[in-house]
């Protein structure tokens, strides 16, 4: 066997052209898969660490339900934890904002936002406590405002009460947004405390945020209807009941499209790449064929000739893999920061309050070695052929082997006068038909995935990703009617445009 290697390796460093050309074939296919499948598994990676930040890591939530229906839920066997969020009531200037109360729990159920972080403090537990940012107080008229202090605000509980001023200690400081506009709405919390003494029993109305455990059962296909019935069975009624539709998506089934995509990609690279491989590596075979047959001569088995091409296939792929790793991962690694940054970019456009797309580790070394079998694969497949040719032939057929040579009958030879460049280049490609259609279909598709590729990426643009969301101007403006009516203070309504 170490005979059958040497000859190998000097097969292929003396076909320097034959060589360089199938390990650049060879590095572009390493390359491309690594790229496709980085970058596929960089965007499920990505959608996984960023469901909870922008969705929140709740099934689901139950809006308006009361003291008794909450009851039931947390008897539910199904319910694996629950969070719970009250309105306190409406604060004076800041009518468009929210002052509640909320758990821990339901704090780490909600989505990402950087107004609901403690910067400074605690978070409320007795009765008159507040947690704001320090914009929301400036807006109150209190400029400099630290934990501990106390502040007078305009509360009421709700539509049918009047405002009335009530005393808070600041109990914590929480971070405010970038940026304000004039018209701002903030985000307050009060203790649960507070809420129980200034809204009456029948009045209480939760907000119930809730995971289900195990037990439950559940997958994408029954979510919805597993919900809806505890939620039929605690008396909630089902327009009261939304579901985490977006966060489930990544939590409860794979990314079937995204490894689709990326499936269909690798399979359209390595048909491609096998017969560019071959094609290359058969014109070496033909022109070494009378060598090929020396060698058998000489006593070599079927099974060594199979050995000594699959060598000369297999020894171009130990430089050639590596390099393509490399370059594969370091494009991908380049191309997937940019997708970032462009989504991110497009969220700043929008005015998208939720959290940004972070980056997430590219390197998964389960990847890089299916990229490294699939690679050896595509070669040995492109070998196949070739090994077949070379184990069948008999020395005696080497000395006068013809490529897809066939015996023809004797016969009036025609011949031409004249012999041009383009005459020989034309009988060249008709001689064989088979390689010649080979060829072309090859260039092709190539050139067909080539276009789709720079296609795809090429036309990716921040602006009309933009103007889905906004289609005229740069501004939207949005008129609210869906608020309860006020029956102390009738002019806040909207009756008419």
């Amino acid at each position: 066997m170490k005979t059958i290697s040497r000859i190998a390796y000097s097969n292929d460093k003396k076909n320097k052209t034959r060589s360089i050309l199938i390990m650049m074939s060879i590095c572009l296919t390493t390359m491309l898969l690594v790229i496709i499948s980085t970058v596929g598994n960089g965007m499920i990676r990505l959608q996984k660490s960023q469901a909870t930040g922008s969705y929140g890591s709740n099934y689901g939530l139950f809006v308006a339900a009361d003291g008794s229906q909450l009851k039931e839920v947390s008897r539910r066997a199904e319910i694996d934890a629950i969070g719970i969020m009250c309105t306190e009531g409406i604060i004076k200037g800041n009518e468009n904002g929210g002052f509640v109360c909320m758990d821990e729990t339901a704090r780490k159920m909600l989505p990402y936002n950087k107004e609901y972080e403690l910067k400074e403090g605690k978070y409320p537990e007795k009765m008159q406590e507040i947690a704001a940012g320090r914009a929301f107080f400036r807006a109150m008229g209190y400029d400099d405002v630290k934990v501990g202090d106390t502040v007078t605000l305009d509360y009421r509980a709700g539509m049918r009460s009047e405002y009335k001023p009530e005393e808070f200690v600041v109990s914590g400081i929480l971070y405010d947004r970038d940026e304000y506009t004039i018209e701002a709405s903030y985000v307050a919390f009060g203790s649960q405390e507070f809420y129980d003494e200034h809204v009456a029993e029948n009045d209480r109305q939760y907000n119930i945020y809730f995971t289900l455990n195990d037990s439950a059962n559940v997958s994408m296909n029954n979510i919805e209807p597993v919900i809806k019935q505890i939620a039929a069975s605690c008396g909630i009624e089902e327009k009261n009941v939304i579901i985490n539709d977006f966060y489930l998506q990544w939590v409860l089934q794979p990314s079937y499209e995204t490894i689709a995509v990326c499936g269909i990609l690798i399979l359209a690279i390595v048909l491609f790449s096998v017969v560019v491989i071959y094609n290359i590596f058969q014109v070496g075979i033909v022109n070494k064929i009378q060598e090929y047959g020396k060698i058998k001569a000489l006593g070599a088995t079927k099974k060594q000739m199979k050995q000594l091409i699959f060598r000369e296939g297999i020894f171009l792929t130990f430089f050639s893999i590596p390099v393509g790793l490399l370059l594969g991962f370091l494009i991908a690694k380049c191309g997937f920061n940019w997708l970032v940054e462009q989504g991110n970019l497009v969220s700043t456009q929008t005015g998208s309050m939720g959290v940004q797309n972070q980056q997430v580790s590219l390197f998964s070394l389960p990847v890089i070695l299916l990229c490294i079998f699939v690679s050896f694969l595509t070669v040995a497949l492109a070998l196949r052929k070739s090994m077949k040719i070379v184990s069948r032939i008999s020395p005696i057929e080497a000395t006068r082997y013809l490529e897809n040579a066939e015996t023809h009958k004797k016969g009036k030879r025609n011949g031409r006068k004249n012999v041009t460049v383009f005459s020989m280049a034309m009988a060249n490609i008709t001689g064989n038909p088979k390689r010649t259609i080979g060829t072309i279909l090859t260039m092709g598709f190539s050139c067909s995935l080539f276009v789709i590729i720079s296609n795809y990426v090429g036309n990716i643009d921040t602006e009309y990703e933009a103007r889905r969301y906004i289609n005229h101007g740069q501004f939207e403006l949005q008129l609210d009617y869906s608020a309860e009516y006020d029956e102390k203070y009738p002019e806040n309504n909207l009756v008419r445009f």
